[in-house]
């Protein structure tokens, strides 16, 4: 005996009598279309946060003056890192 039934969670449900024993199984939940979203508008937010330090970027003349953009830029990567959730 075969059974699938489709649960408003998106999980499909199925379960099978073999040698009797009855296995059940519980599909994972897909959130692709959830996780694109988020990778699209942190992936937008982190081009807007490079578009503002772009102007001290520019300005750059000396390496002192490149040492204290070092922070900007570590914040900006370490910022994406956090709010990508590792995709």
């Amino acid at each position: 005996m075969f059974q699938r039934k489709p649960y408003p969670n998106y999980r499909t449900v199925s379960s099978v009598e073999k040698n009797g024993r009855l296995l059940i199984r519980i599909d994972p939940v897909s959130n692709w279309r959830s996780d694109a979203v988020g990778l699209i508008i942190v992936s937008v937010s982190f081009g807007c946060g490079c578009w503002m330090f772009a102007s001290a970027f520019f300005k750059v003349r000396t390496l002192t003056e490149a040492f204290y953009c070092l922070p900007f830029v570590a914040f900006l990567l370490w910022w994406f890192r956090v709010t990508s959730g590792a995709f």
